[in-house]
């Protein structure tokens, strides 16, 4: 059996590589049998994914990274789009992964507050990354 660092990341990353060797009327032949497994289960890339893949969550922690703290209504603004129950059911997720956390002040009225846990603070460079990608494609026309 090959190493798997003898693939390619995708193919090392995401699958299980057997290579079996047969002889066959006197011919040797060698097949290699590649079999996906649990892609999330093994692959970190597609756990984070998982979590913030869509649209509407990266860009909520976008919005924690480079402003800090938020009320609900200051992501509503910020996202325009974006529903109250899908902005709801993102932060909502969010907070249940450990990304953000949701935070009552005692004032009156109560105010909720959203901010990045320190978990959800190891996002900030992936947040800068995205952005000086994002700068160096063409503008959509």
């Amino acid at each position: 059996m090959r190493e798997r660092s003898q693939y390619p990341p995708f193919v090392a990353d995401t699958f299980f590589v057997v290579t079996i060797d047969l002889i066959v009327k006197h011919a040797k032949c060698r097949y290699i049998l590649v079999m996906e497994i649990n892609t999330r289960e093994h692959c970190p890339v597609a756990r984070s994914l998982d979590i913030v893949g869509d649209k509407w969550s990266i860009l909520v922690i976008r919005n924690l990274a480079l402003d800090g703290p938020h009320r609900f209504q200051d992501f509503a603004n910020a996202l325009p789009g974006i529903s109250p129950t899908t902005l709801s059911a993102r932060l909502k997720s969010l907070q249940e992964n450990g990304i953000v956390k949701r935070e009552v002040l005692n004032s009156h009225p109560p105010r909720t507050i959203y901010s990045l846990t320190k978990l959800g603070e190891e996002m900030k460079p992936v947040v800068r990354a995205l952005r000086q990608f994002g700068g160096k494609l063409p503008p959509k026309s």
